[in-house]
């Protein structure tokens, strides 16, 4: 199966988290509600730093992951564009697999999926780079979920620059 990656734009986001912006030319401050609204309930946040080597082309992604008890927050650090594969769960709670959708991020947005959303790890575009993921503090074991897909899913990424 091929699925092609489209811009991610807030608007077409909505029904798998939100997505905000890390830079404003403004200098002025953002408050980062929209990922506290996600359901943390006075938890705690796991924060992790992590580098990561670019994905090379063809991309193809093997499995879905979610967290049933947590919103998870990636916040680009020192990177260039990344992919963002989603899907809604069906009523038995497995992926809907018809209606994957793939995104590509900007180096300034930050994505944040909410509670119990199948996504894909994080695939970067372009260059290797960094960036920081915080997810309300839950055990792994307890609220990480992985899904084997049937056969590999391979996404079409634009070539345009970032």
């Amino acid at each position: 199966m091929t699925i092609q990656a489209k811009p991610l734009e807030p608007e077409r986001f909505i029904p798998y988290g939100t997505v905000g912006q890390v830079l404003r030319p403004s200098g002025t401050r953002v408050e980062a509600a929209w990922f506290g609204e996600q359901g943390g309930h006075g938890r705690p946040l796991n924060l992790a730093y992590a580098g990561k080597a670019e994905t090379p082309a063809p991309l193809r992604i093997g499995y879905l992951e979610r967290h049933r008890l947590s919103a998870q927050l990636f916040v680009p650090v020192d990177l260039s564009r990344f992919l963002v594969v989603v899907c809604p769960s069906l009523v038995n709670g497995e992926p809907d697999l018809s209606r994957l959708a793939a995104f590509v991020a900007r180096s300034q947005q930050a994505v944040c999926y909410g509670k119990g959303v199948w996504h894909a790890p994080m695939h970067l575009l372009d260059r290797p780079g960094s960036y920081m993921a915080a997810r309300n503090c839950h055990s792994m074991r307890d609220d990480l979920e992985l899904f084997e897909l049937p056969e590999a899913l391979e996404v079409a990424v634009p070539c345009d620059e970032p």
